[in-house]
């Protein structure tokens, strides 16, 4: 009888500790996880580091082209991925230091013109932080329209339409927070 409880007693003992072990693992993986700045009420300006994530449909000469795009921007550096459908196919782009990469291979073109000769259209990277913050707009080359908004009045969905080629981008903002 004795040697039971002993036995009871060290297995409750190793199911303790392994439980322990688990409940640290876990604070510790808590404390891990990347904080983002929810955005409550828009910003009065640009944030100089900020993120944003979304799906992307492109309509260009009767084709259509849809990915998944996370972009993320620090001053006037900026990563871009894009990312085909299932995650079959992945692009990143990043802009830093004055220095334009793609797939980590330097790229001695702008990012318009290398978007242009590879794929004969291009996204206004640009542009960005001014459509998903709200802030004016004018182009000669888009013309843009908000479908709609997110509750905190940031937009949506929004849709770029260029003045003269036959090229269409529709943004699906998923995400847009704060670094």
């Amino acid at each position: 009888m004795n040697y039971t409880l002993r036995a009871v007693f060290t297995v409750t003992m190793r199911l303790m500790k392994l439980a322990l072990l688990f409940f640290l693992i876990f604070l510790q993986s808590c404390a891990s996880i990347e904080q983002k700045s929810v955005i409550t009420k828009p910003p009065q300006s640009i944030p100089n580091a900020w993120q944003t994530s979304g799906r992307l449909g492109v309509e260009f000469s009767n084709k259509s082209q849809n990915a998944g795009f996370e972009a993320r921007f620090d001053g006037s550096n900026y990563q871009l991925i894009l990312t085909t459908a299932l995650g079959l196919g992945r692009l990143e782009i990043a802009f830093k230091n004055g220095r334009l990469q793609v797939d980590s291979e330097p790229i001695s073109k702008s990012f318009k013109a290398w978007m242009l000769g590879k794929i004969h259209w291009y996204f206004p990277i640009y542009e960005l932080g001014k459509i998903a913050f709200n802030r004016p707009f004018e182009s000669s080359e888009w013309r843009l329209q908000i479908i709609s908004r997110q509750t905190n009045g940031l937009p949506k969905i929004i849709r770029l339409i260029h003045r003269s080629k036959n090229i269409k981008i529709k943004l699906i903002f998923q995400n847009i927070s704060l670094i």
